[in-house]
């Protein structure tokens, strides 16, 4: 279970414990990490691309000066790119989940039954994962957490673990085509990773 396996690694290494979370949205609204991370008060990086929901990502963890908001998405080689996601007027028209379908693919939506009229593109700024640790000068991590809606098994072929290799890795699998979930659970095992399913998400620790 994600959260027990959590808050065994915060109350054992709470002082050492560092995350980056690949596709962070508003914070809040789509997973327990929040309360987690601002309990334990821990270092970390929150990433999300899209400006509207940077804006309340970034007040939501204004208080925790330990936790680093950045505006970008990752990307294996484009410096900027567009991102589909559903206007924010428009918003009210549909139920919570529509404000986490952001993608990089223009089609993803498509399966949500969303009308074309409400998606709206959005160039937004990148980096390649590799680069966001270098950068930020991340020696080590106790979770990474990505959802993507459907780049995540792209995110996960940039991240190298023989430089560095999160203790825990929690990423979507529900919109993985089935060759690239094979190709990135695969390289987990490869390097030691015992992996389960909870949900629509991979745990690999």
């Amino acid at each position: 279970h994600f959260e027990l396996l959590l808050e065994s690694e915060l109350k054992n290494n709470k002082n050492s414990f560092y995350f980056i979370q690949i596709g962070a949205n508003d914070g809040v609204g789509f997973d327990v990490l929040y309360n987690y991370v601002t309990k334990y008060n821990c270092k970390g990086i929150v990433v999300e691309p899209l400006k509207f929901y940077f804006d309340k990502l970034k007040d939501n963890y204004s208080k925790f000066k330990n936790i680093l908001p950045l505006n970008l998405a990752v990307h294996h080689s484009d410096k900027n790119a567009f991102i589909y996601h559903v206007d924010p007027n428009k918003l009210k028209k549909y139920s919570k989940w529509a404000q986490g379908i952001g993608s990089l693919n223009s089609k993803h939506y498509c399966n949500s039954k969303i009308d074309n009229n409400d998606i709206v593109k959005e160039k937004v700024n990148c980096i390649h994962l590799m680069d966001l640790i270098k950068k930020h000068n991340v020696e080590n991590i106790s979770l990474l957490q990505i959802d993507v809606e459907g780049y995540d098994a792209e995110v996960l072929k940039m991240l190298n673990l023989d430089i560095i290799k999160p203790k825990i890795i929690k990423y979507e699998i529900a919109s993985l085509l089935k060759e690239d979930a094979d190709l990135v659970y695969k390289k987990l095992i490869n390097h030691g990773y015992s992996i389960f399913t909870q949900e629509q998400d991979n745990i690999a620790y």
